[in-house]
C-alpha cells in the first residue's frame, strides 16, 4: 500500500461531507442574501419615493397659494373703481381722477397684505396708460413694467406667472365687459427672499430645493440658502430637465457631482419645483444592509472553515492514522492495537476486521442454508402433486374392478406402474424434457382409459433440439390435470392440446383445451397465481408456478387458441443444483449452468449464458457470457477481482 493512497476512504468520505455541508450552507446563504437584497431594494425605492413626495408637496403648496392670490387679484379687478378707471374719459377732472386713484391704491394695498409671498402690487390701465402701485405712486409704465405688460398680452391666459429682470410676477387681467377686452392688468411681485425660504423648507444636508420659471421674457430661479451647487449649474440642469419634461426622480450631474433630482411642475403655471439629493443618499439607506451582507458572508465563511477543520480533525486525520497502521501491518506483520486501546479508531479498526470475518462466515452459512431450503421446498412441492393423481387413479381402478373389467384393470395397472417408476427412480428436481414428455404420454393414456373417446388428446411431437433441456419435474401433469378437471371433464366431446413453439434459444410450452372459460373465472385464477401467501395450499398450477419461479421461469394463463382455457409455460434454462437468491432474476432466454449461485437482487439479462459453477454477486447485472467457475460483480458485471480493483481506484480518487 503506497503512502499517497493511504487514506482513500477517509478522503472520499470527507469530500462528500464537505460538499453536502457546503451545498446546504450555500442554499441558506443564498436565501438570506436574496431576502437582504430585496429589502435593500425596497428601502432605496421608499427613500426615492419620499423625496418625490416632498417635491410634490412643495408643488401643491405653491400652486394652492398662487391660485388663491390669482383669485383675489381677479376680484380686485371687478370692483367699481377698477371699472371706472378702465373706462375713464379723457376729460375726467383731476380731483375726480385723484379720488379714484386713491381708492384703487387702497384696494391693491389690501391685496398685497393677503399673502406673505407678495412683496408689492400694481395695476395698469391701458386707457390711461398709467400704473398705480400699492406704495401710492401713479406713473407711466417703466421699461420693466412695459416689458411685463407686453409679455402678458402675448400670452392667451387670464392669469400667468412671468419672470422679468430676475423678479417673479403673478399677473391677471379683468374679465371682458360688453364683449370688449378688459383694459386693465393687476400684478403682484413675489418676494425672492420668501420664495427662497419656502424652498429651504424642503432642503436637507446641503442639498438644494429650487423654484424655476421659464418664459419668453426671461427665467427666474429661487434656491434654498444652503446649497452646495452654484446657481448657474443648477439653472443649466433644471432648464434642460424642464425643457425635456423629465419629471419624477432621476439621476443627474450638477457641477460635475452626481446626484438625484426630483422634478415636479407647479399646477398649470410655467413653474417647476425641484429637490436635489446627494448620490450618497441611497448608500446611506443601503449601508445597514451592506453591513449585514458582509456579516452574513463572514459567518458563512467561518462556519464552512470550521466544518472543514472539524472534518479533517475528527475523520480524515484519524482514518489516515488507521491506514498507516494497516500499512505497517502489511510490511511487519505485527497486529494492530486491541479493543482495549484508548484510541477510538484503533478499536474501530479491530471491530471492523472482526466484523468482516464474521460476515464472511455468515454469508457462507446463509448460502448453504438457502440452498438446502431451496432443494427442500422443491421436493415438498413435488410431493404435493403425487397424491392427487394417485387418488383419482385408484378410484378409477376401483370402479373398473367393480365392473369386472379385468383387461382395463390390467392395462391401467401397467400404465400406473410406468408412471410411478418415473416418480420413484430418480430424486432429481430437474429432468430432461424428454422424460417429462414421456411421463405426460403415460399420464394421458391413463386418462384415456378413464374417459374413453369422449376426450381427445393431441400431443405435438417434442422438438429434437429440446429433448435434453432440463426442466423441473412434474410441470406438465398439473397443467393437463387442470385441463381435464376444469375444462373438458363434463364435455361430451372435449379436446386437449399440447404444443411447442421455439423462440430463439428458448422453448414455450402450451397446454390448451376447448372448454369454457369465463372471464371472471380467469381473473380469479390469475389473482390466485399472483398471490404471495406461502402458507396456503400449493397444488396444481400454483405448484408449478412456485417451482418455475424458483428456477427463474414464468407461468401465464389466458384464453386458449381452441376457445377454452390455455396455460403457457416459458422461462430461462436453469441447470441442476442452482441457487437463485431472493429478488434475483434470470430473464428471457438466458441459460444458467449447473451448480450456479445467483446472489440477492442480481439479474441475468436476456440471451446471456452463465457457465457451470459460476457465481453472480449480489446486486450484479450480467449482460455478457460468464465462463464456468468465474465470479462476477458490479453493474455491468465483470470479473470480481477486477471489480474490486476498480472500486479501490475510485475510492482513492
Amino acid at each position: 500500500m503506497s503512502q499517497e493512497h493511504s487514506a482513500p476512504f477517509s478522503s472520499n468520505l470527507s469530500h462528500r461531507l464537505i460538499i453536502i455541508f457546503l451545498i446546504f450552507t450555500l442554499a441558506v446563504y443564498a436565501a438570506g442574501l436574496t431576502v437582504t437584497l430585496k429589502l435593500r431594494s425596497n428601502a432605496v425605492q421608499d427613500s426615492q419615493a419620499a423625496y418625490l413626495a416632498q417635491a410634490e408637496m412643495f408643488s401643491d403648496q405653491l400652486n394652492n397659494e398662487l391660485t388663491r392670490i390669482s383669485t383675489q387679484m381677479k376680484y380686485t379687478l371687478t370692483r367699481s373703481v377698477t371699472l371706472w378707471l378702465s373706462l375713464a374719459p379723457n376729460n375726467t377732472s383731476f380731483p375726480q381722477l385723484y379720488e379714484f386713484v386713491l381708492r384703487m391704491t387702497d384696494q391693491i394695498y389690501s391685496l398685497q397684505n393677503t399673502s406673505s409671498l407678495i412683496e408689492s402690487t400694481s395695476v395698469y390701465f391701458s386707457e390711461l396708460d398709467k400704473c398705480i402701485h400699492s406704495s401710492g405712486t401713479y406713473n407711466t409704465p417703466t421699461d420693466t413694467e412695459r416689458l411685463l405688460i407686453d409679455s402678458y398680452y402675448e400670452m392667451p391666459a387670464h392669469s400667468a406667472v412671468l419672470a422679468v429682470d430676475g423678479q417673479l410676477y403673478l399677473v391677471s387681467d379683468a374679465f371682458t365687459f360688453n364683449s370688449k377686452a378688459a383694459t386693465s392688468l393687476v400684478w403682484a411681485q413675489l418676494s425672492n427672499k420668501l420664495l427662497s425660504q419656502l424652498c429651504g423648507q424642503y432642503t436637507e444636508d446641503g442639498q438644494p430645493a429650487v423654484l424655476y420659471c421659464i418664459g419668453d421674457s426671461g427665467s427666474y430661479l429661487a434656491i434654498s440658502g444652503n446649497s452646495e451647487f452654484s446657481p448657474a449649474a443648477i439653472l443649466a440642469d433644471i432648464q434642460t430637465a424642464a425643457a425635456e419634461g423629465k419629471s419624477g426622480m432621476v439621476s443627474a450631474t450638477v457641477d460635475g457631482t452626481p446626484c438625484l433630482r426630483a422634478l415636479q411642475p407647479v399646477g398649470a403655471w410655467n413653474l417647476w419645483v425641484a429637490r436635489y439629493a446627494s448620490s450618497r443618499a441611497p448608500r446611506e439607506v443601503t449601508e445597514p444592509f451592506t453591513v449585514w451582507i458582509v456579516v452574513q458572508t463572514a459567518i458563512t465563511l467561518l462556519a464552512a472553515g470550521s466544518f472543514v477543520f472539524l472534518v479533517w480533525r475528527l475523520i480524515t486525520r484519524p482514518f489516515r492514522r488507521i491506514m498507516q497502521q494497516l500499512q505497517e501491518l502489511e510490511h511487519t506483520g505485527f497486529p494492530l492495537a486491541d479493543a482495549n486501546s484508548s484510541k477510538d479508531m484503533d478499536f474501530l479498526h479491530s471491530a471492523f476486521v472482526q466484523l468482516g470475518a464474521e460476515l464472511q462466515n455468515t454469508l457462507e452459512q446463509a448460502y448453504y442454508s438457502k440452498e438446502l431450503a431451496y432443494q427442500s421446498e422443491i421436493k415438498y412441492l413435488q410431493a404435493q402433486i403425487n397424491p392427487h393423481f394417485l387418488y383419482n387413479s385408484f378410484y378409477h381402478l376401483y370402479r373398473m374392478a367393480k365392473m369386472e373389467d379385468t383387461e382395463g384393470v390390467a392395462e391401467m395397472s401397467m400404465k400406473l406402474s410406468a408412471y410411478y417408476r418415473y416418480i420413484t427412480r430418480s430424486a432429481q428436481t430437474v429432468v430432461p424434457l424428454s422424460m417429462e414428455y414421456q411421463n405426460i404420454v403415460d399420464y394421458t393414456e391413463i386418462q384415456t382409459i378413464r374417459f374413453g373417446e369422449r376426450i381427445a388428446v393431441e400431443l405435438q411431437p417434442l422438438p429434437e433440439a429440446y429433448r435434453e433441456l432440463n426442466v423441473p419435474r412434474f410441470i406438465l401433469q398439473p397443467m393437463f390435470e387442470n385441463a381435464y378437471n376444469h375444462g373438458v371433464e363434463k364435455m361430451e366431446n372435449g379436446h386437449i392440446q399440447l404444443r411447442f413453439e421455439s423462440e430463439a434459444d428458448a422453448l414455450n410450452i402450451y397446454v390448451e383445451n376447448d372448454g369454457t372459460c369465463p372471464d371472471a373465472e380467469l381473473e380469479t385464477l390469475t389473482r390466485y397465481l399472483n398471490s404471495i401467501d406461502r402458507h396456503a395450499e400449493c397444488t396444481a398450477l400454483k405448484n408449478v408456478q412456485r417451482r418455475i419461479q424458483l428456477l427463474g421461469g414464468t407461468l401465464e394463463v389466458s384464453h386458449g387458441t381452441l376457445g377454452g382455457f390455455g396455460v403457457r409455460l416459458h422461462g430461462a434454462h436453469i441447470g441442476r443444483n442452482c441457487l437463485l437468491a431472493e429478488g434475483s432474476r434470470c430473464c428471457g432466454n438466458s441459460r444458467v449452468g449447473d451448480h450456479v449461485w445467483v446472489g440477492v437482487g442480481a439479474i441475468v439479462s436476456n440471451r446471456v449464458r452463465v457457465g457451470d459453477g459460476a457465481r453472480v454477486s449480489l446486486g450484479s447485472v450480467v449482460t455478457k457470457e460468464v465462463p464456468a467457475g468465474q465470479t462476477v460483480s458490479g453493474n455491468f458485471a465483470i470479473d470480481h477481482q477486477k471489480f474490486l480493483s476498480n472500486l479501490k481506484k475510485s475510492l482513492e480518487e
